[in-house]
């Protein structure tokens, strides 16, 4: 329908960063906070501007297809709200009720913090080979591999957050008797048309330990590998990555981020999967209770 021109998320930091991104492709930005909808009330203007809104997205949308655009957002219940413009002058301004709350060159804003920059060091993991014992029946063993969380059912975890919406999935995310989570899912974004989107994900946060190249390199390989299973096509396939890492400022730490990215930027080459989006968390190191009742 080409409605719009552009569009990004705002996670992190955002309109700050969604109109930010956005705006350096053409140019600058002008917006009004006062016309962004708000979930609670009483924000202030530099609250409303870096605020988190994972579920909302920014889109550039061009002044003679508004109309058709606020039209098709209101037949599917999603609130779609004007709240400023994209700009040729190459400065950001930031307005709230007619007061100029922000006015950057957007040069600066994008490059003027010096860049920071890190080093790597060298990691070697070694880990001694597990011993497997020698049996005539491993029907026990199988049994209890299949018993362990990470490979049997999570449906516990699964149910706490949104995992089917508005009842168009075909190849449910949770299925069986035992309600087992299905390594691909399939939905129905128009629920009168035979076309179906598959979706999949992976993760091999254990083989990091051995390798954190070969640990992404799996994971995106598995992921396609799930999604042509379940009947997807590999030219019509898009992947995102999820970087949830731990201290990336130690230089090993550091090494191994790197050979992940290094990773996913050969595996997407070599499938011709392209990264349309994606997400990063750092700093998730977790170093134990500090309270000894919790121990």
């Amino acid at each position: 329908m080409n409605l719009y021109n552009s569009i990004t998320d705002n996670g992190a930091g955002g309109l700050s960063c969604s109109v930010a991104e956005m705006a350096k492709e053409c140019g600058g930005a002008e917006v009004e906070l006062q016309k962004v909808p708000l979930k609670y009330p009483g924000l202030r203007p530099w609250e409303i501007w870096i605020s988190e809104s994972q579920e909302r997205m920014t889109l550039s949308v061009p002044k003679g297809k508004w109309k058709a655009f606020q039209k098709l957002m209101e037949a599917r219940g999603v609130k779609a709200t004007v709240i400023g413009k994209f700009i040729k002058s190459p400065r950001c301004v930031v307005k709230y009720h007619g007061k100029k709350i922000m006015d950057i060159d957007m040069e600066f804003l994008h490059n003027g913090l010096p860049k920071h920059h890190l080093v790597t060091s060298p990691f070697i993991q070694n880990h001694p080979e597990p011993k497997i014992e020698n049996k005539k029946y491993y029907t026990k063993d199988l049994e209890n591999l299949l018993g362990t969380k990470n490979v049997s059912g999570f449906s516990f975890i699964s149910q706490q957050y949104d995992h089917e919406v508005q009842a168009s999935s075909v190849l449910k995310p949770l299925s069986g008797r035992g309600q087992i989570n299905t390594d691909a899912q399939v939905f129905k974004p128009v629920l009168n048309s035979n076309k179906g989107v598959v979706l999949s994900s992976s993760t091999y946060p254990s083989y990091g330990d051995i390798s954190a190249y070969h640990m992404a390199a799996c994971a995106i390989d598995t992921v396609i590998r799930n999604v042509i299973s379940a009947g997807g096509t590999l030219s019509h396939l898009a992947i995102l990555d999820n970087f949830c890492w731990c201290s990336s400022n130690e230089p090993k730490r550091l090494a191994q981020l790197v050979d992940a990215v290094r990773a996913c930027y050969d595996y997407a080459l070599g499938y011709g999967t392209p990264f349309i989006s994606g997400k990063d968390s750092m700093f998730n190191d977790f170093k134990g209770c500090l309270s000894p009742q919790l121990e």
